[in-house]
Formats: C-alpha cells, sequence, structure tokens
C-alpha cells in the first residue's frame, strides 16, 4: 500500500461508527495514508469531540447508530457555523434512492453503500479535500457585504423574473453594481432578457476547481456581455427569436409530427400487440377515479372489450378485492394472442431478477432536466403570446400531456387544493389556448397547433444536438431504454396507467435517435410515477397521506406546524386529518415529536420496494443485463448537455 505525498498529509478526519470494527479498520487504513483519525461511536460523541478539540477536515460517518443517527449528526453538524463548511461523507447499507436523497438533503457531500470499499472510500476523501484546500483562507478573507434581493414566485408564478429584471435595471441605472442570478437552473432565462447570449453558465462554473476561483476567473465565468442600464428587462426579444427562426430553418431533419406511440425497431411485435390491445379510439379512463374520494369501477379497455376489475377503495381504506376473481382470466382465454397484451405475450420470455438496477434511476430525471435547458421556442413563445411561462405551460404541460381534464387529474396526485393554477389557467384562457366548461380543461384548436409547434421545433432542437456517443451506441440506448419502456408498460395493470398515455400523447418522431431517447425516458420515468402510485395505493394509501407519511418518514418535519409549512400543496385541515388516520393506523407515533412507528417505516420502505419490483420486473433480461453500459453511455449524454 502506498502512502500519501509528503505535502499533502495530516488532515484531521473524524470517524463516526458504532461497530468497532469499522472503526478500527477505518483509524487504519487512514492513518498509513497520512491522515490523522478519531473515532468515535455515535453523533453525541461526535459533537462532544468537535467541542472540545475543534472542528475536523472531513467527517465519516454511519446512519443507523445508538442516541444520535448519523442523519441527525449531519443536520446539527450543518447547523453549526464552525462546521457548515465541513466536508461530510455518509456510510450506509441503505442504498434505495430515497436512504441517498435524504442523505444528500440532509447536507452530506456524498453517500457511499455498505460493505465499505476502502480504497474508493480514500479517492473520495482525497478528492474532496482536494477541492477544499486553501478554501477555508479565501472564505475567512474579509469582504465588503453586499444587499441580496431575492424574488419568490407565488400562485401561478407570474411576472417573476420580469420584475427582478427590471429591477437590477433600475439598481444599475443608480450606479451600483448588480449581479442578477437566476436560480431556476432548469428553465431560467434572466440573460435573455437582457438579449445576453451566455458562453458559460453556472453549471460551468460549478465544474470548475473551487481551489483555483478568484475575483477574475469568476468574471472569466461569468462575462456574457453587459446590460446598460435603464435597459427594460423584455427589450431585445424579437431579435433572439429571429436568430433563432433562422438557425431552425436551417435543420434538414423534418418532423412528422407528434407520433402516436412510440416505435422500436427490436420490440415491434410488442409495438403491434399493444396497439390491437389499446385501440386508438378508446380514451384512456382516468385510472384512479378520483384521486382521493373516488369509488367507481373503472372498465379496463382489452382488444374492444372490457374487463371486469376492482372498485377504488375509500380515502383511509384499504383497496377492495376484485369483483370476480377469475373473470379476467376467462375472458381473455377467449381472445386472439395479440389481444391479451405484450405483457402475457412476453410471459416467457426471461425477465430482470433482483437486486434491480436502481443506478439507472436517477439517471432519468437528470436526462429530461437538462436536455432541453438551451430549447428558446418556450421564451419565443411567451413573448408571441405575452404570457408568462406558468401560464404557457399550462396548457403544453399540464393539459395537452393528460388530454384534458380537471385540475386533481392533470396535476400532483399529492396535493389537496389548486388554487395556484387559477391565475395561470385564466391567462392560458385569455390567450386562446385552453377553454374550461364545468370545470374541465381542453386544448383548443389553437393550443394543439402550438402543442404541434413545440413538439416538431423539439425534434429540430435534439436532432442538432451534438451527441458525444457514436450514431450506434445513441440508437442502441435509445433501442434498448424503449424496450424497457414498453416491456413496464405493457407488465403493469392497466388499471394503474394513469402517466404513461402521457408518454404516447407527447412523443416526438423517432427518426433520429435523440428524439426517440427522449421518447424512451421520459416514458419510463412517467412509467415509474405509475408503478409508485399502484405501489402506495396497494398499501391502502392516498396520495396527500402518503406524502406526509413520507415527510416524517424522512425526517423533515418535528411537528404539525412545521409538517404543514413543508405541504404547500395541502391545506393545513386535511394535513391534520391525513396525520390523525396515520396515527390511527400506527405508522406515525401518537405523542411527542412526529416520527414513524416500526410499522409505519416498514410500510413506507415496502412502497418503495414494491415500485421498484412493479418498475424492473417487466424488463427483458438482455435488457436488464446490459445496465452498466446503459449507466455508462447515459452519464455521458447527460453530462454533454
Amino acid at each position: 500500500m502506498e502512502d500519501r505525498k509528503e505535502g499533502m498529509a495530516g488532515e484531521k478526519i473524524l470517524c463516526v461508527d458504532d461497530e468497532d470494527a469499522i472503526r478500527k479498520l477505518c483509524t487504519v487504513y487512514l492513518a498509513k495514508r497520512g491522515y490523522r483519525v478519531e473515532a468515535v461511536a455515535n453523533g453525541v460523541e461526535a459533537l462532544r469531540l468537535v467541542e472540545s478539540k475543534g472542528p475536523p477536515d472531513l467527517v465519516v460517518t454511519d446512519v443507523n447508530m445508538p442516541l444520535m443517527n448519523g442523519l441527525e449528526l449531519v443536520k446539527r453538524l450543518r447547523e453549526d457555523r464552525r462546521t457548515a463548511r465541513t466536508p461530510i461523507i455518509v456510510l450506509s447499507a441503505a442504498k434505495q434512492e430515497q436512504d441517498i436523497l435524504a442523505g444528500y438533503s440532509h447536507g452530506a457531500d456524498d453517500y457511499i453503500g455498505k460493505p465499505i470499499d476502502l480504497a474508493v472510500l480514500a479517492a473520495k476523501i482525497e478528492t474532496i479535500l482536494r477541492q477544499t484546500r486553501g478554501v477555508t483562507e479565501v472564505i475567512a478573507a474579509p469582504r465588503k457585504l453586499a444587499v441580496v434581493i431575492a424574488f419568490a414566485h407565488g400562485k401561478g408564478g407570474v411576472g417573476a423574473t420580469t420584475l427582478a429584471a427590471n429591477v437590477a435595471s433600475a439598481l444599475a441605472a443608480e450606479g451600483k453594481s448588480v449581479v442578477l442570478l437566476d436560480l431556476n437552473l432548469q428553465f431560467g432565462n434572466a440573460a435573455m432578457f437582457f438579449d445576453l447570449r451566455p458562453r458559460t453558465t453556472i453549471v460551468d462554473y460549478a465544474r470548475a476547481d473551487i481551489t483555483r476561483v478568484t475575483d477574475r476567473s469568476r468574471s472569466r465565468w461569468t462575462r456574457c456581455g453587459r446590460a446598460r442600464p435603464g435597459d427594460e428587462a423584455g427589450r431585445g426579444h424579437a431579435r433572439v427569436a429571429r436568430r433563432q427562426r433562422r438557425r431552425l430553418r436551417g435543420h434538414s431533419a423534418a418532423s412528422r409530427g407528434a407520433a402516436q406511440y412510440v416505435r422500436h425497431p427490436r420490440d415491434a411485435d410488442a409495438d403491434r400487440h399493444l396497439r390491437r390491445a389499446d385501440p386508438g379510439h378508446a380514451r384512456p379512463q382516468h385510472a384512479e377515479g378520483h384521486r382521493r374520494r373516488g369509488c367507481r369501477e373503472i372498465p379496463e379497455t382489452q382488444g374492444r372489450r372490457h374487463r371486469a376489475v376492482r372498485r377504488e377503495g375509500r380515502c383511509g381504506r384499504g383497496p377492495r378485492r376484485a369483483i370476480c376473481a377469475g373473470r379476467a382470466q376467462r375472458q381473455d382465454r377467449g381472445l386472439p394472442p395479440a389481444a391479451r397484451g405484450a405483457a402475457r405475450d412476453a410471459e416467457s420470455r426471461p425477465r430482470v431478477r433482483p437486486p434491480y438496477p436502481l443506478e439507472l434511476v436517477p439517471l432519468f430525471p437528470e436526462f429530461l432536466n437538462k436536455r432541453r435547458t438551451k430549447f428558446t421556442l418556450p421564451l419565443r413563445l411567451m413573448e408571441e403570446l405575452k404570457i408568462d411561462r406558468p401560464s404557457l405551460f399550462f396548457a403544453i404541460g399540464g393539459v395537452a400531456p393528460q388530454g384534458g381534464g380537471r385540475p386533481n387529474e392533470m396535476w400532483n396526485p399529492y396535493a389537496t387544493q389548486w388554487d395556484q393554477y387559477q391565475a395561470a389557467s385564466a391567462a392560458a384562457r385569455d390567450a386562446g389556448l385552453v377553454h374550461e366548461k364545468d370545470g374541465r380543461w381542453d386544448l383548443t384548436p389553437a393550443g394543439r397547433d402550438l402543442v404541434q409547434r413545440v413538439r416538431r421545433e423539439a425534434d429540430a432542437y435534439l436532432a442538432a444536438l451534438p451527441s458525444p456517443l457514436r450514431a450506434s451506441d445513441l440508437a442502441r440506448l435509445a433501442s434498448l431504454l424503449g424496450r424497457a419502456f414498453e416491456a413496464t408498460a405493457a407488465s403493469l395493470d392497466q388499471r394503474w396507467h394513469v402517466h404513461i398515455p402521457r408518454a404516447r400523447r407527447m412523443a416526438g418522431s423517432a427518426a433520429h435517435p435523440m428524439v426517440a431517447l427522449e421518447n424512451a425516458i421520459y416514458g419510463l420515468w412517467q412509467a415509474r410515477d405509475d408503478c409508485h402510485m399502484a405501489a402506495w395505493r396497494q398499501a391502502g394509501l392516498d396520495g396527500p397521506t402518503l406524502d406526509t407519511l413520507t415527510r416524517i418518514w424522512r425526517g423533515e418535519a418535528a411537528t404539525e406546524a412545521d409538517l404543514s409549512a413543508k405541504l404547500t400543496t395541502q391545506r393545513p385541515a386535511d394535513v391534520a386529518a391525513e396525520l390523525g388516520r396515520l396515527r390511527q393506523g400506527g405508522l406515525v407515533a401518537s405523542a411527542g415529536a412526529l416520527r414513524t412507528t416500526d410499522k409505519g417505516a416498514q410500510t413506507r420502505q415496502a412502497i418503495e420496494d414494491e415500485t421498484d419490483r412493479l418498475f424492473f420486473s417487466g424488463w427483458p433480461d438482455d435488457v436488464g443485463s446490459t445496465a452498466p453500459w446503459i449507466a455508462e453511455k447515459l452519464a455521458a449524454v447527460n453530462a454533454s448537455f
């Protein structure tokens, strides 16, 4: 084992773990690499050590420990001014998505699953410390204080960026030095208000070596042009729009409009069976009746026949049994094989078995959040239609994917109020994009034309993106993930299909591999939503109650008031009623600070496990076996955006 180089040794590391063997192992291994290691058995001892000997250079902590667990320790360290910037690595045998996200949400810098690979741990420690060496002196240097003015959108988010840009312009006109920072990394467009075209973004700045950041280098990253004092926000939109239109006209990739189904050449049979099993003329039913209090029988379309399915349970009750246990199977025997669905047709194929490739899951939302970051059509449409972003996305991101419906059907299934959409819906209606009748919203002809235009230009934009992969690898990646989506959709019972139809409606032309990849990943993420909803419905919960249980399970709130403040899409009275049901069911402790009981924690974890099972179990084995290759290639695509 090689010792670390001289001049890089001496950092103090605090190791916190209740297992004596792990403490000794980490102490010996890290000491041989030149670190000074202090080891304690729980979070309470760790805080005492920090109080008596000062903050360490890095903390490595377990999660499940007596007296004080690792997540609470991370939270306490982040609240202490002396350790607020101390790097923290969390070790845990719990490697589910929600466990990793809980670690990061409490303030951890990295998360490593047990059993520990000491070489990997040492490499992560060295990487983090290399990035933070010398930063302490920079932070401690005295600086002139500045004034921060924050603009947070209200219900509907009408005009927040416009107001911020105009205030920044007015302050600059008074001779003040102004920095305008748009923290919406996905849809931020503050630069466009001043006709500035950034060569670099805050993402590029974050990827830079933090130890080499100076005032000069910061100005190099952030300089993209200067807005003249007195310029009003909104000036220059026309020039940006003209340039963008000329650029888009130059693309040779012709769009065929929104395809109804995502086609993948390697799974043509399953696609054909799916078309027969779900005829285009049969409008998909809203598979949950009413999201919270529905109690109606939902027919399931299969080959122009209706199968008998169970009735949805009322709020607070468990799901009821099927109306007739064997009737659905007897009906299927009389159908031709093609009409029995891709799931039954593929039963003889090898399927993915546990452990499932969970490393793929966080890559899907990362792709969806990044793939259109420089797509400027929404900005041009806002200028053209004289509406703000929430109003535009009410039409193209809410009504269009759902195919119309009531707010509780189109939006958050974990909410009990939808007042925040009133301003956006009214503006979209005034712009002629949607219309409302008896509480139901639908697209107007102008709205449908707009959705098709967005799809065409999105296809052209995606087709023009440079890819870090070879064309054959990109096509293979899209095909594998497309087959995975079709397999999940086919294996999941039709009564749980709430979001999957959205992927069918919003799919683009798959003639280009990047568009096909977007179709597949968007479909997979919608399918995972449906799998999650199926899991918590089968557990006898509704959406708002599950959200309440999840917040308590993750330790995000200690009191009912804190919980109500977190659940902004629910009324306080609804939160109180949900808490009462959870306590009555033995899922949440009846007294003291909010916490889940053992039964509640097991129930919540079982929902996650069932979500993974429903999502992955239908995948063909040849797709699952290529998961490491998929993860590598998709991560490369995400990094290129």
